[in-house]
């Protein structure tokens, strides 16, 4: 890692940033054997009083007391004791800049998680995922300037020391809510298949109909092969592999549109851009091209890009000087 990259990262404590998730790329995550973030001066401060609070306020006492009591306790706590917290959280952060000087692994790793289909029933949340929706508010109204990094630090403390009576109505509703998604999860799967086999359908009745159209118009068809021409046409390559102007395609090309247009370059090798109606008479190979005797070579101008069809002949304009 340079030092630019380095120092983008020093404010932000190193922590990747998420790549969007409608650029079409697959998404990362934070490695997990990257140098873990600093913890802030209260988050240590709580981190090392929860047990002697939890003791203070009895076994019975719910994490929104135990978190509640500790706000209470940091922000009574003396001049002289909180600097102490401050200097346990600058030496965790010492910590945490003296690994990542010395990290040399990646900071992000590809995410195994499948981008799903927009289209489909959202995943129920985890039970922490209800509990943070409770708490997190209460914590920023208490904190009002806590970080939402360290807030996060402290919802995951909170969770931890929570007991299982506290931690049940939160894992009950992740149980109903994950019933409900496997239920529409399975309605949306059969619906899914069902789409699939109209549009399928489709297909297969268009392609039906036009196998129809080209047998009305005299054109052999195929199931394995597209349409041909009765009769097929011998020609011989012009300049370039392409076919020569002189040559008409076949019908199913020309309705199709997937005709392949030569490049014409002009005196200044840049393509010459051409919009002029097709000519009148179409002659074929085996016919006799009319004569041009006297007459001076056509322009670009004279040629139509929408066909291989002209009435008279062309002739490519030189190639432009070559670079000194």
């Amino acid at each position: 890692m340079s030092s630019t990259d380095v120092a983008k990262q020093g404010d932000s404590g190193g922590k990747p940033r998420k790549r969007a998730r409608d650029d079409g790329t697959q998404q990362l995550k934070k490695a997990p054997q990257a140098p873990k973030r600093f913890r802030s001066s209260y988050i240590c401060f709580f981190t090392a009083q929860r047990p002697h609070i939890k003791q203070l306020l009895g076994p019975k006492a719910s994490i929104t007391e135990i978190s509640k009591r500790s706000a209470e306790m940091w922000k009574n706590l003396p001049v002289n004791q909180k600097q102490h917290w401050e200097e346990v959280a600058a030496k965790d952060k010492e910590r945490f800049m003296n690994e990542k000087a010395t990290y040399k692994g990646p900071w992000q790793v590809p995410s195994k998680r499948v981008r799903k289909d927009p289209s489909a029933p959202k995943r129920s949340m985890s039970a922490f995922l209800y509990f943070a929706l409770i708490e997190r508010p209460k914590i920023k109204e208490k904190n009002p300037d806590m970080a939402n990094t360290d807030v996060s630090r402290l919802l995951g403390e909170l969770w931890r020391a929570a007991s299982k009576e506290e931690k049940l109505p939160f894992v009950e509703k992740e149980k109903k809510e994950r019933e409900k998604y496997k239920v529409a999860m399975e309605e949306w799967k059969k619906q899914r298949e069902s789409d699939q086999e109209e549009e399928h359908k489709k297909r297969k009745d268009l392609a039906a109909s036009w196998n129809a159209y080209y047998t009305s118009q005299g054109v052999a068809t195929s199931e394995s092969e597209p349409p041909l021409m009765m009769t097929e046409q011998i020609y011989m390559p012009g300049p370039g592999g392409y076919p020569p102007y002189s040559y008409a395609h076949p019908q199913y090309v020309r309705q199709s549109g997937n005709i392949k247009q030569p490049v014409i370059l002009g005196p200044n090798g840049m393509p010459v851009m051409m919009n002029l109606p097709p000519p009148a008479v179409t002659p074929m190979m085996n016919s006799r091209p009319p004569s041009n005797e006297g007459a001076r070579p056509p322009s670009a101008a004279h040629v139509t890009p929408a066909r291989y069809e002209t009435t008279e002949a062309f002739e490519f304009p030189p190639a432009p000087p070559a670079p000194t």
